[in-house]
């Protein structure tokens, strides 16, 4: 066992956490449910990097305070890893689907593995057979300490379940690589696991919750605060990228939307553009994002060759605006203009935002047309 070894790598976990800890509290980022499960971990792991060098401090030295402290720190230590295995699977949840109610219809799920490793623990706890701190005051691993590991790992497994199932019916994910995440705790995990001695599972994680805290700044950056939608910077930055990709772009706005500012008032306005944003993501498929460009226009890019693709959601878009203004209990109603356009090979990104600026005119146009009529 190297001590200063075990120390530095623990404070260096415990700085990395504290200052995560600051930025979120600086930032007020702990308003939302899965802000608050995010400072949870945060909180757990700055425990756990703390308690586990007391441990090793405390691992064959004499006395009961000694003796305490290397029981009851490993006790937690096991704890710290069941609760945010449990923790990470509910954030992955919310993250991806922003639904309380699917997160509580699947938490029964989550909760199996945690469920067995606390049980697994007070089991330990009156006959040892993961582990015991002997009469001398010495931790000892006991030949079915792997148990936990497992219970660990299966905790990783759901959350990897949760991600890919998202994805196989949601399509990509962007800016949340749960393995940015992972990887660091499965590898800190594992050589703390055959090597004893050393303290790599805790830094491991500290690295891990700072590797998507960074990514998920990022995508702060790239998404619209009012309404969800990724923003024009993020447009921009696919375009930038699209270069020999096979795309379609529509460019939409929402019909007389100044009336709705000035009749019903700027509150009014932003609960339509967010049910605009909410139409449009419902009826744009896996090929395809959604952007708010600026006010009241949207954009959206679909990865596809086929005109038909394009013609048939912005069909999905017409009838969607028409059974929202059918339906609604709002006093406005929602329509579009809409054109669309394809991704030439040799597009600028203002030659191609001006085509499909161009065809949403003339669909605008036309529709003032036939309303003078």
């Amino acid at each position: 066992m190297n001590l200063p070894a075990i120390i530095i790598a623990n404070s260096f976990g415990l700085a990395l956490l504290i200052s995560l800890l600051v930025s979120n509290i600086l930032t007020h980022q702990r308003r939302n449910y899965d802000d608050k499960l995010f400072m949870v971990l945060i909180l757990i792991f700055m425990a756990a990097n703390i308690i586990e060098p007391l441990t090793f401090i405390s691992d064959g030295r004499p006395g009961a305070f000694f003796r305490f402290i290397n029981l009851w720190g490993t006790v937690y230590l096991y704890t710290a890893n069941i609760v945010s295995g449990l923790v990470w699977c509910m954030y992955v949840d919310f993250k991806l689907y922003k639904d309380m109610d699917h997160l509580k219809r699947n938490l029964p799920l989550y909760s199996i593995f945690p469920a067995m490793g606390a049980i697994a623990l007070i089991a330990n706890l009156i006959h040892p057979y993961l582990f015991m701190v002997d009469e001398n005051n010495v931790f000892v691993r006991l030949k079915w300490c792997w148990i936990m590991y497992a219970m660990i790992f299966m905790a990783v497994g759901i959350a990897i379940w949760i991600y890919y199932n998202y994805r196989r019916i949601h399509g990509k994910v962007s800016f949340f690589p749960v393995w940015i995440f992972m990887i660091p705790v499965i590898a800190g995990s594992l050589i703390q696991g055959f090597i004893y001695g050393i303290s790599t599972a805790w830094p491991a994680a500290a690295i891990g919750v700072s590797a998507l805290h960074i990514s998920l700044q990022n995508q702060k950056s790239f998404i619209d605060p009012l309404t969800g939608l990724y923003n024009r910077l993020f447009l921009e930055h696919t375009l930038a990228v699209a270069g020999g990709m096979k795309y379609y772009g529509i460019m939409l706005d929402i019909n007389y939307f100044k009336r709705i500012n000035d009749e019903y008032g700027h509150s009014t306005g932003d609960r339509a553009l967010n049910k605009a944003a909410e139409l449009l993501s419902h009826a744009v498929t896996t090929k395809g994002s959604v952007f708010r460009y600026a006010g009241d226009e949207y954009v959206i890019m679909l990865e596809t060759d086929s005109e038909s693709d394009v013609i048939e959601t912005e069909r999905r878009i017409r009838e969607s605006a028409e059974k929202f203004s059918a339906e609604s209990t709002e006093p406005y109603t929602i329509s579009f203009s809409m054109g669309h356009a394809k991704l030439e090979k040799n597009d600028t990104e203002d030659e191609f935002l001006r085509k499909i600026d161009k065809a949403m005119y003339v669909d605008k146009k036309k529709m003032h047309e036939e309303a003078g009529r």
